[in-house]
């Protein structure tokens, strides 16, 4: 119940009613479904890595309990502190895409919620629900609600820009007006406003209307947002002709129309101001829903999107320019899937006493499991990757936009749980913790290393480093032989 509130208050809800209940809402079913995803990631992790605990209910107890303070303990620290809000906007907008926590302390109104999920918890490890045989196996249910799961608590704070509607500079501050207003005096650092500095702004009004304005010190040199498109307009006779300074326009702007089609992009220019400087002057150009565009002090114009604000995302690439690509999930992430299962393949030390034992055999067909889904997801991964800004997406009613999240990362979730099974029959718990480390270690290369090939020869040599390591562990943990076995043509084809 909690995860379907999650899901519809955050993608239905605030987007047609959006007011303060929405997000208390948004509050409530995070806190009820965060513990228990939390709590499924860290008995899986321990099952897995871990020796069996002698007793397995107190230890899930256990587990139970660290979900739930971590829970709160985290909720608190992030309605309760600025630095604490700005870090969690960063991770998400990392993991998830543009994203933005507000501390806001009346939400800690919203922690009795995790008395529901303490009480869900206590149900279910002391038996005091009716056990019945469940209809649907408990993989497949783990694995089809775990993604939905990820995917609601991720987004649930994630926002969309709401346009850049409006640019005034006054008394030596440029002011610009979003989902909030944005100050700066230079240019390379905003902070957000408190309020509508409407004083201020009337004041900044003086030289222009907004959609035409002149150098202060310099009245005959104006600058005006253009009639259709993207744009600014430039006078260096006081207003009696004007010539374009910089444009997005006809087929131009139809192609980068068609990089936001999704979203219905509003891309024209409804509002200039002008920014003295001590080098000369600055002007700012409002585009709506392609952000800020600046002209610096040489005369050079460029889009810088929503970077004013935390978390706010760059401009879309004009076509020909270079281009960053977004993907569902971090490519990263299958190529870590990958070397975790190839630290398993290439771990093993010699012939196995019993090649084709039962347990070898559902090792096997983990390792395959996880290997095709793990290309599946990379293939995917790729297909849906578009331009940054652009949404992900495919043509879907209203949901399209979650089903490549959800595929790939579902695909993810389900190579991870596969390799961590057949690292677990086919080699033990010996290879395990060097398999894990070497697939997070392969994808944080992946992602934090420039130019790519570099990170490709690096993760190259993490895996090779990781495969030593697993292959040694193996070595020590597999007890002596009294004589050396002869290879069979199957150990020749393994």
């Amino acid at each position: 119940m909690a995860l379907v509130l999650l899901l519809v208050n955050d993608h239905l809800l605030k987007g047609w009613l959006g007011s303060w209940w929405t997000g208390k809402a948004s509050d409530l079913a995070w806190l009820v479904v965060a513990p228990a995803l939390l709590a499924v990631a860290l008995t899986t992790l321990a099952a897995v890595t871990a020796r069996p605990h002698p007793d397995q209910r107190r230890a899930t107890r256990d587990w139970a309990t660290v979900s739930l303070a971590v829970t709160g303990i985290v909720f608190v620290l992030v309605k309760s502190s600025e630095f604490a809000a700005r870090a969690a906007s960063a991770v998400l907008t990392a993991v998830a895409g543009p994203s933005l926590v507000l501390a806001d302390p009346t939400d800690l109104l919203t922690l009795p919620a995790l008395v529901v999920a303490w009480a869900v918890a206590r149900a279910t490890m002391t038996g005091e629900r009716p056990r019945r045989r469940p209809r649907v196996p408990s993989t497949v249910r783990l694995l089809v609600v775990l993604p939905v799961a990820v995917l609601a608590t991720a987004a649930t704070s994630q926002v969309l820009p709401e346009g850049t509607r409006d640019v005034v500079v006054s008394g030596g501050v440029v002011f610009v007006q979003d989902d909030a207003w944005y100050y700066s005096h230079d240019g390379s650092g905003w902070t957000p406003a408190n309020g509508s500095p409407s004083a201020r702004l009337a004041d900044g009004r003086s030289h222009g209307d907004g959609t035409s304005v002149c150098v202060p010190d310099a009245p005959r040199m104006c600058f005006r947002a253009i009639e259709v498109g993207m744009g600014v307009e430039r006078s260096d006779d006081g207003g009696h002709s004007w010539k374009v300074d910089w444009a997005v326009v006809g087929e131009q702007l139809d192609a980068l129309r068609d990089r936001y089609e999704q979203s219905g992009a509003r891309l024209w220019t409804s509002a200039v101001a002008v920014l003295p400087t001590d080098d000369g002057f600055r002007v700012y150009a409002a585009d709506n829903d392609d952000g800020l565009a600046v002209r610096d002090e040489q005369g050079h114009w460029e889009r810088i999107g929503f970077t004013y604000k935390d978390g706010g995302a760059a401009a879309v690439p004009l076509p020909g320019d270079t281009t960053v690509v977004a993907h569902p999930v971090p490519p990263g992430v299958v190529g870590g899937l990958l070397a975790a299962l190839a630290v398993i393949a290439l771990s093993s030390p010699g012939a196995a006493p019993t090649p084709w034992s039962p347990v070898e055999r559902a090792g096997r067909r983990a390792a395959l499991v996880a290997g095709l889904a793990a290309l599946v997801a990379a293939g995917s991964n790729a297909a849906w990757g578009v331009v940054r800004g652009q949404p992900i997406g495919v043509d879907l009613i209203f949901v399209g936009w979650m089903v490549p999240y959800v595929v790939v990362g579902g695909l993810c979730l389900l190579s991870a749980v596969s390799t961590i099974r057949a690292g677990a029959l086919l080699r033990r718990a010996s290879a395990g913790w060097a398999a894990i480390v070497t697939g997070l270690s392969v994808a944080l290369v992946l992602e934090a290393v420039t130019p790519t090939s570099l990170a490709v020869v690096a993760a190259v040599v993490v895996l090779v480093a990781g495969v030593g390591v697993a292959r040694r562990a193996v070595r020590r943990s597999s007890p002596p032989s009294a004589e050396p076995e002869q290879a069979t043509d199957v150990d020749d084809w393994r």
